[in-house]
């Protein structure tokens, strides 16, 4: 498409289909930059736009930055991860969470643009204010997390984790280490080299994670055969 033809594209655009696309498309250089290391014409070039027009629709770079995190924080969770929320909080859930938690983070899709994006944003926030990580974590705490914590004291009560008492964050670390796997793995050429496979990977990191929370073995290898 000429620049022209995208010019006349985005004038037919109303103003809440501009913003969303300001929102969109400024992403990539706060990753890349960091809040404050991205300049208002860094960002207006990102999202095909004058400053004049970035500073009509937000007034500050502050504005267009919670607008961004407001964006992030609305939108909707995995299927999966939907499906875990409302599932019974049971051993057999919490290993299942798990399982999935670590599958998920060990071989997100490094092709996925959008993905990576948000990855990016994540670690550029962990290094300065860590706004953005607050609000990424807030939604991981209301579904994955509570889920977790949920199970982990469904399962102390059932005997499948001997006298421990249930904490949240336990369930925090697990998805520390999924995290770090993740970090690790980011770049074209993974960070670290752990000696496995990825599929071997993931059953380490699985195995130590459950028996981290205290799981009998038994539990664990009757997770692995429901799955």
């Amino acid at each position: 498409m000429s620049r022209s033809a995208a010019a006349k594209k985005r004038v037919k655009m109303d103003s809440t289909e501009r913003r969303d696309m300001i929102v969109r498309d400024v992403r990539r250089v706060f990753a890349e930059k960091g809040f404050k290391g991205a300049t208002t014409r860094e960002l207006a070039r990102a999202a095909g736009v004058s400053e004049a027009l970035l500073f009509k629709h937000f007034p500050t770079k502050e504005a267009l930055y919670e607008a961004m995190l407001l964006k992030c924080k609305a939108q909707d969770s995995a299927c999966e991860w939907e499906r875990i929320a409302v599932m019974k909080p049971s051993t057999d859930t919490l290993v299942h969470c798990v399982r999935h938690l670590v599958t998920y983070l060990a071989t997100k899709d490094k092709t996925d643009p959008e993905g990576l994006i948000t990855d990016r944003l994540l670690l550029r926030s962990l290094c300065e204010d860590g706004t953005f990580a607050r609000v990424l974590f807030g939604r991981i705490n209301e579904h994955i997390i509570a889920q977790m914590d949920a199970s982990i004291r469904a399962a102390t009560r059932a005997g499948d984790i001997p006298g421990g008492k249930g904490s949240r964050a336990r369930a925090w670390f697990v998805l520390h280490v999924g995290i770090m796997i993740l970090f690790s793995r980011l770049p074209s050429k993974p960070a670290l080299e752990y000696g496995a496979t990825v599929p071997q990977l993931i059953e380490e990191a699985v195995a130590f994670c459950l028996r981290g929370l205290g799981l009998r073995e038994s539990a664990i290898t009757g997770g692995k055969r429901s799955r």
